[in-house]
């Protein structure tokens, strides 16, 4: 399930946000700025399954899709983009409400996904 939601425009508290144990947990970034770039990459990809996040959801882009693709964690993305966030401008806020893709994400909420694209829920599903 969802344990932790956070805005961003910069990455510096995502970083500090992965660095924590994660377990069982999956990380929204919902991306606030104007500027299109990368939310996620290779390195906060890494850092988040050693940490035992079980996955990273973003509205935005990310980056390094071909080391992304051999960590065995889940990351969900609007597509790919090359250009680096600026990590010294932003400050995230964590477990907000967000709106995701026309959903409300609360904290606590279930993230279900697959190939086809994404469900949010508030309780658990059972399939």
């Amino acid at each position: 399930g969802i344990r932790d939601v956070e805005r961003s425009r910069g990455l510096g508290d995502v970083y500090k946000r992965q660095a924590q144990n994660g377990s069982n947990k999956v990380l929204v970034i919902q991306h606030t700025g104007t500027e299109k770039c990368s939310m996620v990459g290779d390195q906060i990809a890494q850092m988040a399954y050693d940490n035992q996040w079980k996955g990273i959801i973003t509205n935005g882009y990310i980056r390094d899709i071909e080391v992304i693709k051999d960590i065995p964690i889940g990351v969900y993305a609007k597509n790919s983009f090359p250009k680096k966030t600026d990590k010294s401008v932003g400050k995230g806020e964590i477990g907000l409400t967000l709106e995701f893709q026309n959903f409300i994400v609360l904290k606590d909420s279930w993230a279900y996904v697959d190939s086809n694209g994404i469900i949010f829920s508030e309780k658990e599903l059972e399939f």
